[in-house]
């Protein structure tokens, strides 16, 4: 068994200390046995601002893009329900005029029948 090498399953821990200006805590990390460059190579506090702002930075990106693309698919989808309303009231016209059309057919055919009766009636009398 190597020296890095634990016996154990799961990772050992070590305490690893960082010259700190508030305190002289240690701080417990993990010593993984398949690390290449080995348990002495550590995150410093730093390194961890850095990474942690990169984060941040990275996450603040994806909400703006999210709201970006949330605002285009509200803007696409009331012009969509524009368009969908225009068409309707088109129909709607459509059938308004229809609607005219075959009540003016049906008053044309009422005169037209009410001439007929008048004219038979007129045979009848006569004749």
């Amino acid at each position: 068994m190597k020296d890095d090498e634990s016996p154990f399953l799961y990772p050992s821990f070590t305490f690893t200390f960082y010259p700190s200006f508030t305190s002289n805590l240690p701080l417990l990390r993990t010593k993984k046995n398949t690390c290449p460059s080995g348990p002495e190579e550590a995150y410093a506090p730093q390194d961890q601002k850095k990474h942690m702002a990169e984060v941040f930075k990275e996450n603040q990106e994806n909400r703006e893009r999210k709201q970006k693309d949330l605002e285009a698919q509200v803007a696409s989808d009331v012009a969509t329900m524009r368009a969908y309303n225009i068409l309707l009231d088109q129909q709607d016209k459509q059938r308004q005029a229809e609607k005219e059309a075959r009540l003016e057919r049906q008053k044309a055919l009422m005169d037209r029948m009410k001439q007929t009766v008048l004219a038979q009636v007129r045979l009848l009398w006569i004749g």
